[in-house]
């Protein structure tokens, strides 16, 4: 991976750290932090990672409920990524290129 593609990439994490951040405070909003953070732990997709089922005992709640809510969630990241729902726009620094652009390009690496 070069220089460029490891800047890159961390500016795409950089950015979207601060769009769950936002979603976040949504969820705090609403007095659902706990549903928040149990919906983050199954966004990597990884080994280990609780199932929805699991999810759902622990917070008492169906799993087709958490399903759902899963999808709002999923579904809601790559607009807000997109759309530059932050406070200001963030731009590339080196580039001036937006940060979606540049986040299809990371994940295509």
């Amino acid at each position: 991976m070069t220089a460029e593609m490891i800047y890159e990439r961390r500016w795409a994490l950089t950015v979207l750290e601060r769009v769950l951040s936002r979603l976040k405070d949504e969820y705090l909003a609403a007095d659902n932090a706990a549903l928040f953070d149990s919906l983050k732990e199954l966004l990597p997709d990884e080994p280990g990672s609780p199932s929805q089922a699991e999810i759902a005992a622990r917070l008492g709640m169906t799993e087709n409920a958490i399903r759902q809510a899963f999808y709002q969630i999923s579904a809601a990241l790559p607009s807000r990524y997109c759309e530059r729902r932050l406070p200001t726009p963030l731009r590339h620094p080196a580039t001036s290129k937006t940060s979606c652009a540049i986040s299809l390009r990371c994940s295509r690496a």
